[in-house]
C-alpha cells in the first residue's frame, strides 16, 4: 500500500500511544532500578561485613590487652606496683587512642579487708586508702558483703585520678555482673560505662579473672580467684579506627553500633554522619559482634546518594530503549489498524457519496433556479411566496413565514406564510425587534435555533400552540449592517440542530435580501425621480418665465416703437404732397429715425436670445428624463455633464469646467444624468453665496475619471462615513430626503464603477468616480 501521511497515529490514537509506551518505559526503569538496587545492596552487605570485622578485629585487639595483663600476674605470685606501671608506657597511651587505663583488682574477703586496708596504706598505695563505694557524687565506706574487688593499681592515660583506687568494682551491679561472669567462665567479661574525664563518652571496661593454679570448675574458679585483671577502651576511638579503613562505603553509610540488652538510648554506643548524607534509604543491614560476652548489633542504613551514583545512566538507558521500541511498535500496529480502518471508510465513503453528491446537486439546482427566478420583474410578495414555498418543499416541512423589517416601527411584519391557523397570525402578524424567539434572533441578527417552544423566551403566545422547534434566520444586507427581515422555519418536536438546513435557508436569505433591495433601489429612485422631475419642474419654470417677460417687454416696446416709425412715415408722404405746415415740418425733420430702428434691433435681439434660452432648457429636461433607465447607449460623460450643468443656473456660482476627450461610454443614459444631477446639486446647495465648482474629467488607464469639486461649506468626517447611507443629510429638515447619495452609489456600483467623496468642513468637498472603459 502507498504512504499516506494520514496513516500516522494522531489525535487520541498518539496520545494513548505515548501513554503506553511512557507507561512501559516506566516499568522497565523501575525494573531497572530494583534491579540495580539489589545487586547494589549486596554489594553493600558485603562491604558492611567487611566493615564489621574491621571493628570486630579492633574490638578483641583491645580486649587481648587486658589477657595479656592477667597472664602477667597469673605468671607472677606477687605483683609489685613497679613491674605493674612497667608493663605499659605512656607511648603505647599515645599510640592507641583507644586507650584509657588499664588496672589490677585484687579478691579481698570480708575477714581480712581491715588488713588489706593497713597493708596498702603501708604499701604506699595511698595515706588514706581504704575500700569504698559510691552513693552518688559522694565515697563511702563499702557495705558489709562477702567479698570486695577494688581498684589497686592502675595505669591511664594521664596520672593523678588517684582518688578511684580502693573503689570496690563489685558495688556496682552491672560490673558486678560483668565480673561474676568472668569469674565463672575463666574468660573475658565487660561493662560499658561512661567516662566523666572524658565529657561523658561511652567506653568498655573488660575483666579477665585470675586464679590460683588452674581451676575447672565453677566452684574451683570461685575458691582460687585471685582478683581481676581490666581494661578501659574508649569506644569511639575503636570504632572511628575501623571506619578510617580502605572502604569507602562509610561515607554513604549510617551506622548505629548497639550494645544489646540495654534500652534503646543507653545501649547507643556509636553512631556516625556520612559525608554525602541527604536523604536516607528505606533499607537497613544489621550484623551482630560477640565479644567479651557481650552482643554488639551493628547496623548499617544505605544513604539513597549511594544507590543513585551506582545506578548512573543504566535505568535512563533502559527507558529510553524501551520507549523508543515500544513506540515504533506501536506506530506500525497502529499503521496496520489504520490501514484496515481506512479501506473500510473508503469503501463506507464509497457508498455515502452517490447520496451526498445527490443531495448537494440538488441543492445547487434549487438556489440556482430561485436566483433565476429572483431576476423577474414580479412583485416583492410574488417572490417571497416563491422563495418561503422553495424552502419548505427543500426541507420536508409545511409551516414557517417570512418577515419583513419595518424600520420605523421596529417591528417584524409577516409578509408571506405558510401553515399559520387565524389566532397565530393575529398575534404573530407584527413582532417587537427584541421580542419572543423571532425578535430575539432579528436583535442578534445571527442565525439561531431554539428546540422547544416552551422555552421561557418565547413570550407571544395563542391558542392552538403546538410543540415544535425552529430556526430563525436573519436577512441581512450584504454588508450585514442592515436587518431586511426574518425567516421562520417550523420544524417537529425532538429535531436537532442540522447545520445542512441552515446554511440552505442563509443561502435563500441572501437571495431574498438581494432581491428587497432592489425593489427597494428601485421606489427609491423613483420617488427620487418623481421628486427631482417636481423640482425641475419648478426651475424650469422659473427659467423659462425670466425669458419670457423679458421677450414680453420687448415685444410691448417693439409695437410701440413699430407705431412712432409709421407715423414717421405717414407725415413723410404728406410732406411730399405738400399738406403739412411749416410747425409739422420741423417736428419731422428733428426725429431721429435710425435711432428708433436702432433700438428696434436691438429688442429683436434680446428677443432672439429669450427664445434660444427657452429652446435650450427645454432641450436640457428632454436629454435628462426622455430615456427608458434600462435602455443603454453609447454617450459622451462630458455632454451628460453639459446636460445636466444646462438645468441650473446661477449668476454667484462660476462653473469651471477641464474636459478631456474621452471615448463614448455604454451606459443607462438616464441613470447616469440623475448621477451627475444629484452630485451638482449638492454642490450647488453648498455653495451659500459665490463659490465656484470645478469639474475635471480624465482618462487613467483603462477608467474614466471624473473629479466635481466645490469650495462650499463642506461635510464633517462622520457624515463623509454615512454620506450613502439611505435617509442620511446634513441638510435642514424638510431641505433633503437623504437619498441622493446613496442613489449615486447604487447607480455607480450597477455601472462597476467606484465613488469616493473628500470634505473637510469650511474648505469643500471633492466627488471622485471611476468608470472602466467599455469596448
Amino acid at each position: 500500500m502507498a504512504y499516506d501521511k494520514t496513516m500516522i497515529p494522531r489525535n487520541w490514537h498518539h496520545t494513548l500511544l505515548v501513554f503506553i509506551c511512557t507507561a512501559v518505559a516506566v516499568v522497565v526503569y523501575n525494573m531497572s532500578v530494583h534491579r540495580i538496587d539489589l545487586d547494589s545492596f549486596e554489594h553493600f552487605k558485603h562491604a558492611v561485613d567487611y566493615q564489621t570485622e574491621i571493628i570486630e578485629r579492633n574490638l578483641l585487639w583491645n580486649f587481648e590487652q587486658v589477657s595479656d595483663l592477667a597472664r602477667l600476674f597469673t605468671a607472677i605470685d606477687n605483683v609489685t606496683d613497679k613491674n605493674f606501671y612497667g608493663y605499659f608506657s605512656m607511648e603505647d597511651f599515645k599510640k592507641h587512642p583507644s586507650f584509657y587505663n588499664f588496672g589490677w583488682a585484687p579478691r579481698v574477703e570480708y575477714s581480712k579487708k581491715t588488713e588489706f586496708e593497713y597493708t596498702a596504706r603501708h604499701e604506699g598505695i595511698l595515706p588514706d586508702f581504704y575500700i569504698f563505694e559510691k552513693a552518688g557524687d559522694k565515697n563511702i565506706p563499702v557495705q558489709a558483703r562477702e567479698d570486695y574487688f577494688p581498684f589497686y593499681y592502675r595505669k591511664q592515660e594521664q596520672e593523678g585520678d588517684v582518688r578511684i583506687k580502693g573503689f570496690d568494682i563489685a558495688s556496682n551491679p552491672m560490673r558486678r555482673k560483668a565480673i561474676e561472669k568472668a569469674r565463672d567462665t575463666g574468660g573475658l567479661a565487660a561493662a560499658v560505662i561512661k567516662l566523666i574525664t572524658d565529657k561523658g563518652n561511652k567506653a568498655i571496661q573488660i575483666y579477665m579473672p585470675v586464679y590460683n593454679g588452674d581451676p575447672t570448675t565453677i566452684w574451683d574458679r570461685r575458691t582460687n580467684l585471685k582478683g581481676f585483671t581490666f581494661g578501659t577502651f574508649r569506644l569511639k576511638s575503636i570504632f572511628e579506627k575501623s571506619f578510617t579503613s580502605e572502604t569507602d562505603i562509610t561515607k554513604y553509610t549510617l551506622y548505629k553500633i548497639v550494645l544489646q540488652g540495654l534500652p534503646k538510648d543507653e545501649g547507643l554506643l556509636y553512631q556516625n554522619t556520612p559525608s554525602s548524607i541527604v536523604e536516607m534509604s528505606k533499607l537497613d543491614y544489621v550484623k551482630a559482634i560477640e565479644a567479651a560476652g557481650l552482643t554488639i548489633q551493628v547496623e548499617a542504613i544505605p544513604v539513597v546518594s549511594y544507590f543513585r551514583e551506582r545506578r548512573g545512566w543504566v535505568p535512563f538507558s533502559y527507558a529510553a530503549a524501551t520507549l523508543v521500541f515500544t513506540y515504533l511498535i506501536g506506530i506500525f500496529l497502529i499503521y496496520r489498524i489504520k490501514s484496515v480502518q481506512l479501506l473500510k471508510e473508503s469503501h463506507d465513503k464509497l457508498l455515502k457519496h452517490q447520496t451526498v453528491l445527490a443531495r448537494h446537486i440538488k441543492e445547487q439546482e434549487t438556489i440556482y433556479s430561485v436566483l433565476k427566478a429572483s431576476l423577474s420583474s414580479d412583485s416583492l410578495e410574488t417572490h417571497l411566496n416563491r422563495k418561503l414555498d422553495v424552502i419548505l418543499s427543500h426541507l420536508s416541512q409545511s409551516k414557517g413565514c417570512i418577515f419583513l423589517y419595518n424600520e420605523a416601527l421596529k417591528v417584524l411584519q409577516v409578509a408571506v406564510h405558510r401553515g399559520f391557523s387565524e389566532g397565530q397570525l393575529s398575534f404573530c402578524s407584527m413582532v417587537p425587534l427584541g421580542k419572543c424567539l423571532c425578535g430575539l434572533a432579528a436583535s442578534t441578527r445571527e442565525t439561531t435555533f431554539f428546540p422547544d417552544c416552551n422555552d421561557v423566551r418565547h413570550t407571544i403566545t395563542y391558542d392552538g400552540k403546538i410543540d415544535q422547534a425552529y430556526y430563525c434566520v436573519p436577512i441581512l444586507s450584504e454588508d450585514k449592517h442592515r436587518l431586511l427581515g426574518l425567516i421562520n422555519v417550523h420544524v417537529e418536536a425532538g429535531h436537532k440542530r442540522n447545520e445542512a438546513y441552515e446554511i440552505f435557508i442563509k443561502s435563500i436569505s441572501h437571495i431574498i435580501a438581494g432581491v428587497i433591495l432592489r425593489k427597494q433601489e428601485m421606489e427609491l429612485i423613483e420617488r427620487d425621480r418623481t421628486e427631482g422631475l417636481t423640482t425641475l419642474s419648478a426651475g424650469i419654470a422659473h427659467e423659462i418665465n425670466n425669458p419670457l417677460s423679458f421677450i414680453k417687454g420687448s415685444v410691448s416696446s417693439l409695437a410701440k416703437n413699430i407705431g412712432i416709425v409709421e407715423h414717421y412715415i405717414r407725415h413723410s408722404e404728406s410732406m411730399t404732397a405738400g399738406a403739412l405746415s411749416d410747425e409739422q415740418i420741423t417736428d419731422l425733420q428733428e426725429f431721429k429715425v435710425h435711432d428708433k430702428i436702432h433700438m428696434i434691433r436691438n429688442k429683436i435681439n434680446s428677443t432672439s436670445k429669450g427664445v434660444e434660452r427657452i429652446m435650450e432648457v427645454v432641450s436640457g429636461l428632454k436629454n435628462f428624463s426622455c430615456l427608458n433607465r434600462a435602455a443603454e447607449d453609447d454617450v459622451d460623460i462630458n455632454k451628460c455633464i453639459d446636460t445636466v450643468l444646462s438645468l441650473f443656473e446661477n449668476e454667484k456660482v462660476a462653473v469651471v469646467k477641464e474636459y478631456t476627450n474621452l471615448p463614448l461610454y455604454g451606459c443607462e443614459t438616464l441613470a447616469m444624468n440623475q448621477c451627475f444631477y444629484h452630485i451638482l446639486q449638492n454642490s450647488y446647495q453648498a455653495i451659500n453665496n459665490e463659490g465656484t465648482i470645478r469639474i475635471v474629467t480624465s482618462l487613467t488607464g483603462e477608467k474614466i475619471q471624473i473629479k466635481i469639486e466645490d469650495d462650499g461649506i463642506g461635510m464633517s468626517e462622520d457624515a463623509v462615513k454615512r454620506a450613502f447611507t439611505p435617509f442620511f443629510t446634513t441638510k435642514d429638515v424638510g431641505s433633503g430626503k437623504g437619498l441622493g447619495l446613496s442613489i449615486v452609489d447604487g447607480i455607480i456600483k450597477r455601472h462597476n464603477g467606484t465613488i469616493n467623496i473628500e470634505s473637510t468642513v469650511g474648505r469643500g468637498t471633492s466627488v471622485t468616480i471611476h468608470l472602466p472603459t467599455k469596448s
